[in-house]
């Protein structure tokens, strides 16, 4: 049988503390505090009294009751007045009321009746929570036999409650400043052990491979990543493991995640638009581990009037991810991204091996783990932070899928034809050796960024002969991999799995695939499918010529233009997977006939709806919605 480790006296006070804690959540305590409160206003004949002053109010004309809800919850619900003076008049039509001036006395007194009732009760709540608060001193002066049982009991909930909000705020302040430390303890981990690749190939089974004549050109393998259409059964295959991978992430996170629903249910991150990336990147610097974890996220920029209901927060992740791989295909650029030679697809820069700014360097590997943080969150929120598709080979580290020989392959087939191939062959070591006019050894092929490094201890002396020769090909196609991004590599893996962990990865059944398409999401605009899964809200004939127009203007956009518009109306410029089929909600295109024909058309992306004016030609129409495109700035959303 298996032994369970005895836990601490700190431990064992831990989790006591944060079931007692938990107890006294918000849904637990008013609904207790609620009970407590009617019994002790029934004791007291408030109840009774309550309730008779609220029957001779429901039992006069029940028309004002339902005047003063119609008025608040236009009120509330922000319902502009055409819309709510309509109930209004026909209320009072059906109710057959004389519209006399002793009408709106009455009125009048019957809301103020009901207001001083709601006085009564508000002081009557204020009161009860008063004494159960002066009651925690005679609880700790052991006198509690001299309370009633409702006060007993209401006593050590709201103490408990208020105990709970000072532990949360000093919580929610130690773990912001552990935050700012667990950085540099991932750091410090990265730069002693860097990424090692795991190959899943057994070279000791030699292969007929005839090496060509001519150098191959690299190329990558886009087997796993779709940038077009995707079939029904891989979108729900897709979606299944999303929804896995949450449930897998929030069972590994269970203590945190306990916590953080405890603490808060949104991350919430204030931005510059000017100053996008650094702002993110303090913000996720600075998010403790619960915040990561929360279920919601809300962005809101500085100097700009909206409410995120997601498109926000699909604007920010468009936003960071187009400043993060800014300057990615330019060798000498200082992004933290760069575009592989032969792939043309992300990977972490690679810093040349000579380069003398220590503090630089840790720096940017700091801003490295916090990307990965980044990407992590896009795909747990939906949000297809990259406009350029992350490396097949950097989705199969991150997911923990080892490598093969294909791989290596599909990366450099130069370098697998010139260095690997020749060696698979049956007398391929000694022709090697003899092609190079030397005995091969335990070393790295040389780089642009990385001189020949030593594969293992002592490899410089140590020969490569035909018994060791499957694990130098091991050693040497993860050198060739991982030599020049290893802490970079370890990282961006390390930033992701805080908020993505390994474990939840591989239990969701997670796949390199998978994870490439919910990072940068579909890149493919299919105009009939756009036009077959979009709604369209018009009144009229004059409004329908308009729909029309707009969608010969569409198929008239460049392929850039498109991407705005789809920006501009959605808060992204890529498709999540399946397309427009799977945009939730459906892009609409409305008309509108209020408002001045000068107007330029606007978006509502919590929604995905364009609303278009009434334009009186296509060229008025071409006109605003070019002018409208470029803009960046979001109302509501």
């Amino acid at each position: 049988l298996g032994m369970r480790s005895a836990m601490t006296p700190g431990q064992v006070l831990d989790r006591f503390s944060r079931r007692l804690l938990r107890l006294t959540k918000r849904r637990y305590s008013i609904g207790l505090l609620t009970v407590l409160f009617c019994i002790k206003a029934a004791h007291n004949g408030e109840l009774l009294r309550w309730q008779a002053l609220l029957g001779e109010l429901l039992s006069e004309d029940l028309v004002w009751p339902a005047m003063v809800i119609i008025l608040i919850g236009a009120k509330m619900l922000a319902v502009p007045f055409q819309l709510w003076i309509l109930p209004l008049l026909c209320l009072v039509f059906l109710s057959e009321i004389e519209l006399a001036p002793e009408i709106f006395v009455g009125a009048v007194a019957w809301v103020t009746r009901f207001l001083a009732l709601i006085v009564e009760i508000a002081f009557g709540i204020a009161n009860f929570l008063l004494c159960s608060l002066a009651c925690w001193p005679m609880l700790l002066g052991l006198n509690a036999h001299k309370l009633q049982n409702t006060d007993l009991v209401s006593g050590l909930v709201v103490s408990l409650w208020a105990l709970r909000l000072a532990y949360v705020a000093v919580a929610v302040k130690l773990e912001r400043w552990r935050a700012r430390s667990v950085l540099e303890v991932y750091l410090k981990s990265a730069l002693q052990h860097p990424f090692r690749a795991e190959i899943k190939h057994d070279f000791s089974h030699r292969k007929d491979v005839s090496p060509t004549s001519k150098m191959l050109r690299r190329s990558f393998s886009f087997a796993f990543v779709h940038t077009g259409e995707i079939s029904p059964s891989d979108l729900t295959r897709l979606q299944d493991r999303h929804a896995a991978l949450l449930e897998a992430r929030q069972a590994l996170h269970e203590d945190q995640m306990e916590y953080a629903d405890m603490l808060t249910n949104t991350l919430t991150i204030e931005i510059r638009r000017s100053a996008v990336l650094q702002d993110s990147w303090r913000a996720l610097q600075e998010a403790a581990a619960f915040e990561l974890l929360a279920p919601e996220l809300a962005v809101q920029y500085v100097g700009e009037e909206g409410t995120d209901c997601g498109g926000l927060s699909l604007d920010w992740f468009d936003a960071v991810g187009a400043a993060l791989v800014d300057g990615a295909g330019d060798d000498e650029g200082s992004s933290l991204l760069a575009l592989g030679k032969s792939s043309r697809m992300l990977i972490p820069r690679p810093r040349p091996f000579a380069i003398g700014d220590a503090a630089g360097d840790e720096e940017r590997l700091k801003d490295m783990l916090i990307a990965g943080r980044f990407l992590a969150l896009g795909v747990v929120h939906g949000g297809r932070p990259l406009p350029v598709p992350l490396s097949p080979l950097v989705c199969k580290y991150v997911v923990g899928t080892p490598v093969d020989m294909s791989d290596v392959e599909r990366l450099d087939a130069a370098f697998f034809k010139e260095r690997v191939a020749p060696l698979l062959l049956e007398g391929g070591l000694a022709e090697m050796e003899a092609a190079l006019g030397e005995s091969l050894t335990f070393v790295s092929v040389p780089t642009e960024f990385r001189p020949a490094l030593e594969l293992e201890p002592g490899g410089a002396q140590t020969a490569v002969t035909e018994e060791n020769l499957p694990r130098y090909l091991t050693l040497l196609c993860e050198a060739f991999l991982c030599n020049e991004i290893r802490r970079e590599l370890q990282c961006l893996l390390q930033g992701f799995w805080d908020v993505l962990p390994l474990d939840a990865l591989r239990k969701s059944g997670m796949e390199a695939g998978d994870l490439a398409i919910l990072i940068s999401g579909t890149h493919g605009i299919d105009l009939k499918q756009w036009r077959n899964f979009s709604q369209e809200d018009v009144q009229g004939d004059s409004a329908q010529e308009v729909i029309v127009w707009f969608w010969s203007i569409v198929e008239e956009l460049s392929e850039e233009q498109r991407r705005q518009l789809l920006h501009f109306v959605t808060g992204s410029g890529r498709l999540p997977p399946g397309g427009f089929a799977s945009l939730s909600p459906p892009f609409t295109v409305a008309v509108s006939t209020a408002g001045s024909l000068n107007h330029l058309p606007h978006a509502n992306t919590c929604i995905n709806r364009l609303l278009l004016h009434n334009y009186t030609s296509l060229h008025q129409l071409r006109t605003k919605l070019l002018q409208a495109l470029p803009t960046n700035d979001f109302g509501f959303a």
